[in-house]
């Protein structure tokens, strides 16, 4: 994790659903990382593979990372499982909303 910086807001998981509480983070690399809010533990680590192009966006407990690939990628911010990816086919340059 060394080296990584962080340009954007964290992400919280939904307060009301304490199960799995935990803050989302992505380095302008295009590294998408949970961190748990409770415990004191190693991030889980998802890696896009190519640079952010903009502010990422969310929904529940769903980040939304737009990459200059030309994808969205819906990521869990508890577990950075990937729900899905969206081709877009060009690079989003605006907030997912």
């Amino acid at each position: 994790m060394s080296g990584l910086r962080i340009e954007q807001p964290l992400l919280l998981t939904n307060p009301y659903r304490p199960a799995h509480p935990a803050l989302g983070a992505v380095s302008p690399n295009g590294t998408f990382f949970s961190l748990s809010s409770l415990e004191r533990s190693e991030p889980i680590v998802y890696k896009i593979g190519r640079p952010v192009a903009a502010a990422m966006g969310q929904y529940d407990n769903v980040a939304y990372v737009a990459s200059e690939d030309g994808y969205v990628y819906a990521l869990n911010i508890s577990n950075t499982d990937l729900a899905w990816r969206f081709n877009a086919e060009a690079p989003l340059f605006r907030k997912p909303t």
